[in-house]
């Protein structure tokens, strides 16, 4: 069974997918006060912290995954 981390990983990581996201999780970690997190595009990186672990642990498909992803894509400069 993976961990709460591990499965927080694979649900953002299958969001970008769903995204078409050109960018990748290179860090994600759990603190007290929610999710650090990590992106990279080529040589451009991105972070964000404080996210709610509901919005990461609660599946790929989420609203709320879903507007991180947008977020990050809009970031990075991808539409």
């Amino acid at each position: 069974m993976p961990s709460r981390e591990e499965s927080a990983a694979a649900n953002l990581r299958q969001a970008i997918r769903d995204a078409n996201g050109d960018f990748v999780v290179e860090w994600i970690e759990r603190a007290v006060d929610g999710y650090f997190l990590l992106f990279r595009n080529r040589q451009a990186v991105h972070r964000e912290s404080r996210i709610d672990a509901a919005v990461l642990e609660d599946g790929p498909a989420t609203e709320a995954i879903r507007t991180l992803v947008h977020k990050v894509k809009a970031v990075f400069g991808q539409t």
